[in-house]
């Protein structure tokens, strides 16, 4: 299924359950952490059209280990599966 998030848009949470394998159709997203308790999100990848995430949580049954937002101008599309 294919499904659009706008800038600054979450598309997963670090520490949600993972139910979707998402693949990059179009656009760009940031990868943030959160690390120990001041909360400040620290950058740790970028991902543009043609990458993928979400198998780590879906494989091993694990929490999301990472937050994933859209980022850009325009429209992030992206199909989920």
């Amino acid at each position: 299924e294919e499904v659009a998030f706008e800038p600054g848009e979450y598309v997963v949470h670090q520490g949600e359950e993972g139910h979707v394998f998402y693949i990059v159709k179009d656009g760009m997203l940031d990868c943030t952490i959160v690390e120990g308790s001041d909360e400040e999100q620290k950058s740790v990848g970028t991902l543009i059209a043609g990458d993928y995430f979400g198998e780590g949580a879906l494989l091993t049954n694990e929490p999301r280990r990472c937050n994933v937002i859209a980022v850009g101008s325009n429209k992030t599309k992206l199909w989920g599966l």
